[in-house]
This record gives structure tokens, sequence and C-alpha cells, in this order.
């Protein structure tokens, strides 16, 4: 598999890239500058840039480059008419950027085409205040006192860090910090783009981004009532009818497509829920029952007809690990929903099968070119075998001729790794919990290492030293890969001892075939006995058929004839059809689900409810566009009774009760002002 950045530029030019602007945006960020090239040299794709638009962070493509130096992109947006003096949201053109990470060389430029040097951001500061180059002082012709490391001058120090806020781009050391910004979202930008084309997803499932409106609702909303889960107020709930079941099914599940912004992602499972908590508190249990089963039913059919979209898989575990924990939580519904959070867990298991598989078929695909013939060591395929004894070599099989040139010499570890790093990527976007991702790359990296195992023993071209010091060398980038990209999750083993233990009876074959050659008769048990994971049958099955080198001494009969006396003596059964010498490679690690306590601490406020800003990112809420498409489905309350948090109960009256009613409200009162005062403290 080649870098997906590499033919990139064909596809783009091509129209195989639907959204050519944010592409050239992402190809200013990552300073692609043949890329950036082409694109405004070719008539189609020129037409649809538009070079002074900004990108999600607010910043014009000429702004990010002088931000980084990238002098020759900024060179090439200056010749096709890029603004000079475009600014950001704080009033930060291309000039102050450049002054501020003394760009000597891009702020010159700018200003020899053009750029104001007189222009103020929205604090009144100038380029020449955020410089601490004398020369680039003396080019912008200002000699006022500038801002120095710290990022502020001693006149304006109050006034710089009380506009700008903790955190803030623009605050304290600010050209610093807006550097690494932009560089982790160009991080997380290639990351989402790899993953798209190593998993085949769409990319707007990996978007973080959302509209104006929405982030407003959810700041509302998170100012507002807490959640109470000890009992149901009229305004933490969603109303429903019976006749509305499948329009919520079909909204909520069927039609409703992964998100990974925190606002929209968890909307399936909090609609979900606030649903049941309606019908668990004001109607009936036979209606409680119609909307769960027919919500797993959907789900179900959605994650197998879905099966090799990894986002939809991962969506889905999320959602339903999330509503589980709604569930858990709830005092009412946790023991009205017993069978259906059974379900729930069967169905996250189900789910969680499918993406590790999903995985695997990928993996697959690109096995044998990547790890099994990919060599690092330059010479070694060219080292003669003892039984080549032919004037000519051994014609190539069909596998060999099917790969062209330039694909194998972009297959190599790094193609496992990268999907590795994807399917990590898309699990952590969709917030599974951390048990659940480090099991499943585990998983992935068991069944690999079976799988590499299996083909070597069947394979008798990779059973030589040289080859095996090949292979280990390939592994040896899987196991940095799990060291770098290492999860964990309190007392459990975490991600990178699990693949450790995943590959071990891999790399102790490999270990058996670059010893094997040397062992003397009174090594063998002690040498077998010391390799991890492998057994005598299969240190026998590897000494009747190695390959020697030209140059490499031949096994002795006494080692072959040693290694099936300690055969023997292992095992009393003796083997047929190739048992106990090949491994399964369906064979599944053991699979647990998060647990109640687990979930507190990954969703709640943690024991001791010292995380309650973490809680608030998982309470049930639900956005305004949703109701209201719900509002116009047959049967549904109204939006002032549905939205579920800002009016009331308005209209359920005559389903509660005139009495019910009024309690409830003298209770939801009760409940601000114990808010109010810290009363309602509390860790479920």
């Amino acid at each position: 598999m080649n870098d997906p950045w590499q033919n990139e530029s064909s596809e783009v030019l091509n129209g195989a890239v639907s959204d050519t602007q944010s592409q050239f945006m992402r190809c200013c960020l990552g300073n692609d500058y043949s890329l950036v090239s082409k694109l405004l040299t070719d008539k189609n794709t020129r037409a649809a840039i538009r070079l002074d638009d900004p990108d999600e962070s607010g910043s014009p493509a000429l702004l990010v480059a002088s931000c980084f130096g990238y002098n020759e992109i900024v060179s090439l947006l200056i010749d096709a008419g890029a603004d000079v003096n475009a600014h950001d949201a704080r009033g930060w053109s291309a000039l102050t950027w450049a002054s501020n990470n003394n760009h000597t060389s891009i702020a010159k430029l700018l200003i020899e085409n053009g750029a104001d040097r007189d222009a103020v951001t929205k604090n009144g500061h100038s380029a020449s205040q955020f410089t601490t180059d004398e020369d680039l002082r003396q080019s912008l012709g200002r000699s006022s006192s500038y801002i120095g490391a710290a990022g502020m001058t001693e006149d304006l120090d109050v006034e710089e860090e009380s506009q700008s806020g903790n955190g803030d781009w623009y605050g304290t050391s600010s050209g610093l910090d807006f550097e690494e910004t932009l560089r982790e979202e160009q991080q997380a930008r290639r990351l989402a783009l790899e993953a798209g084309i190593n998993l085949e997803v769409d990319l707007g499932a990996l978007s973080m981004e959302a509209s104006k409106d929405q982030e407003t609702e959810n700041d509302e909303e998170a100012e507002g009532l807490a959640f109470v889960w000890e009992r149901c107020l009229p305004t933490q709930m969603f109303v429903f009818s019976e006749s509305s079941i499948p329009e919520i099914v079909k909204l909520a599940v069927l039609e409703y497509p992964p998100q990974r912004n925190p606002s929209q992602k968890p909307v399936p499972a909090n609609l979900l829920f606030l649903a049941s908590r309606f019908a668990q508190y004001y109607s009936t249990p036979r209606i409680l029952s119609a909307l769960l089963d027919s919500t797993l039913l959907a789900i179900e059919k959605v994650v197998n007809t879905r099966h090799d979209d990894m986002t939809m898989l991962s969506f889905w575990i999320s959602n339903c690990l999330l509503l589980q924990y709604y569930l858990r939580k709830d005092p009412g519904l946790a023991l009205s929903t017993s069978e259906a959070q059974l379900r729930l867990s069967e169905l996250i298991s189900e789910t969680y099968v499918l993406v590790v598989r999903d995985a695997e078929r990928r993996i697959e695909k690109v096995c044998d070119e990547s790890i099994l013939d990919y060599s690092a060591i330059e010479g070694l395929s060219s080292i003669e075998m003892s039984d080549e004894w032919r004037i000519f070599r051994k014609k190539q099989n069909s596998s060999e001729r099917d790969l062209s040139p330039r694909r194998r010499r972009g297959a190599s570890p790094r193609s496992i790794t990268s999907l590795l790093s994807s399917t990590l990527y898309v699990l952590e976007a969709y917030t599974l919990h951390p048990i659940i991702i480090i099991q499943a790359l585990a998983q992935i990296v068991f069944w690999m290492s079976s799988e590499l195992f299996n083909r070597v023993l069947h394979n008798k071209k990779y059973m030589s030293r040289g080859k095996a010091m090949d292979l280990r060398m390939n592994i040896s980038q899987i196991e940095e890969w799990a060291r770098s990209n290492n999860r964990s999750w309190q007392n459990l083993p975490d991600l990178q001892t699990r693949c450790k233990n995943g590959l071990r009876r891999f790399v102790g074959l490999l270990q058996l075939l670059q010893c094997i050659s040397s062992l003397r008769e009174e090594e063998v048990k002690s040498v077998v006995d010391g390799i991890d994971g492998i057994t005598a049958r299969q240190a026998l099955y590897v000494a009747e058929h190695y390959r020697s080198e030209r140059t490499e001494t031949r096994i002795p009969r006494s080692t072959k004839v040693s290694l099936a006396a300690l055969e023997r003596e292992q095992s009393a059964t003796v083997a047929t059809d190739g048992e106990g010498i090949f491994l399964d490679v369906n064979e599944q690690l053991s699979f647990s689900l998060p647990t109640t306590t687990d979930l507190i601490q990954s969703y709640g406020a943690g024991i001791g409810g010292t995380q309650r800003e973490n809680e608030k990112l998982f309470t049930p809420t639900l956005p305004l566009d949703l109701i209201e498409k719900l509002d116009g489905g047959s049967g549904l309350a109204s939006i002032d009774r549905a939205k579920g948090y800002t009016e009331g109960v308005g209209g359920i009256v005559g389903s509660v009760g005139a009495k019910d009613y009024e309690t409830l409200l003298r209770e939801e009162e009760e409940q601000r002002v114990a808010n109010l005062v810290g009363v309602n403290s509390g860790v479920w």
C-alpha cells in the first residue's frame, strides 16, 4: 500500500476529490508546493478555488502559509492574486503572523507586494510590535516597543491578556501556541485523510465541523438545569406517542449518519434515552418495550448492512455503550430495561467483531507484500540456497509478477502500521471506550501474527535464516508502532503489552529459524523450551522443511531425532492433518465490555465526583434541528414540549394529571434552587 498522499495530485486534478477548495487549503497547510501549483494552474481546479476564503479556524491560506514560514507557498499565492491584507477574526494579517514568528523573508515579500505595514489588530497592535528581529523592524518602518517573548509589551500586558483569554492563540506566546495548534490540526486532518483512504470511508464522517448555531445552542444547554437522574423532571425527557416510534427510529437510527462532532455524535443515544424516560415514567411498559425493541432491531440492521464501514460500526458501538450507561444510571430504567441492556451488550460485542474483521480483511490484502516479501536488508534476496542447483533461477510465481515495480516499492511494514493507525484514529474519533479500543487492536495484531505464522510454515521460501532476520526487522516496526501508540486503562494490560503477547508466537518462530541450523543435539530441549510460544511439534516441522543457505551447515539428523523425541514427550497424541503445527487464525482473545465503574469514569463525574466537566460532555441533550424534524411527524408533541429542556411539560398535563403536574413543577423549582446552592453534589 502506498502512502495515501502520494497519488493525491492526480486524484484532485482528475476530479476524484470533490471538494477542491478544502483540498487546496489542506495542501497549503501541508506545504505541498507542487500540488498547490498544479491546482492553481489547472483551469478546472482554479475555477473552484477561492484564494481568500478562510478555513475552519477562520484563516485564509496566505495567513496559514505566512504563519508557518512556507516561503514558496506564500510567493505562489501572491502571484495567483491572494489578498495580502486579508485578516482573520482577530484582525491578524499575513504580515502580522510573519512578524510574530520572525519569518523575515516572508514579511518583506508581503511588504513588497503591498501589505499594509500600519494595519492593526482588533487590540490595536501593529506588525512591528510582534517581532524581535531588528532587521524586520526596520523594514516595517516602526521603532515602537515590541511584544517580546511573553507575547506582550509591559504597558499592554493587562489589555492583551484580558481580551485574549487563557488558552487563546492570540494571548501569551500567541505565535507559538497558534503554530502548535495548527500543527495539531494538520496532523488530525492528515490522519483523517489517511483513515478515509485506508478504510474506504466517507471523509465527512470524520469531520469535526459543526455549525455556529449548533455550538451556540449547546452552550446554552450546558448553562441550563443540571440533569437529575434520581427522578424524571418534566423538562428532562422526550415526549412522544406510540404512533411516532417508527419516525423516531427512522431519524435516530436508520437515517442518522455517523458524526464525530461532540454535539452530534451522541444524539441517537440521547434521544432514545430521553424517549425511554418518558415511556418509563409517564407511559406504559408496552410502549417502552416497543421503543427499545424497534431501536435494537434497527441498529442491528444498520450494522449488518454497513459491516464494511468502520465509521458506521464505531459510531454505533459508541452510541450503544452510551445508551447502556444512561439506562444503568437511571434508577427506574435500570430495572425495567435489564433485557434491553443485555441485548445492547450482545449487539456491542457483535459489532466489535465486525470492526475487527474489517481491519483484518484490509491487512490481509497487503500482508504478503508488506511483511513477508518486503526486504529491509539490501542484497538478502540474492543469497543462494543449498537447494538451488539449476542453471536458471526459478520462475517467478504469478503473485510476484502481478506486483508492479511501483507497488513493490510502495509496499512496506508502514502499510500495515498505517492501517493500524487509521483503525485507532477512527475508534478514538467516535469516543469508543479505551477498554474496547485496546482489545480491538490487540485482536487485530494477534490475528496478523497467526496469519503470518501459518504463511511462513506453508511456504518454504520463507523458512531460512536470512529471511527470518528480514522478517524480524519488519515485525520490529509493528512493535515500535505499538510502543509509540500505546494506550492504557486503569490496571489492565496496556496496548503495547497486549501486542507483544500477540506477536510472541511469530517472533518465536523467527527466533527458531535463525538458530535451528546451529543447534547441537544436547541443546535442543533447552532452546525449544526457552522460545516462547513454540512447541516441539512445530520445531520439528521447521527442521524438516528448513532451507539452508549455500554457505550454511545443514541441520544434523541427530537434531531432528532429538526434536522428534521431545515432541513425543510433550504430547501423547499423534498430529493429524497439521493439528498442533498451524495456528487457528479464527481464534478470538477474550473480550469484555467496560464495567459500570469504567463507564462512570469515562462518561460520568468519576469516582468521588471530581470530573464534573467530563460529565457535562455526556449529559443527554438534543439539537434543535432534530427536534424540529421529529415535530413534523404524526403524533409527536409540539416543539415546546419535545425540546425537553426549556419550556416545561406544557401539554402533557392531560397524560400526567393536574395535581402531578403542579408537584413536578414544584420539584423542578426546588431542584433549581438546590443546584444554585450546591446541594446536589453527589455521585450516583
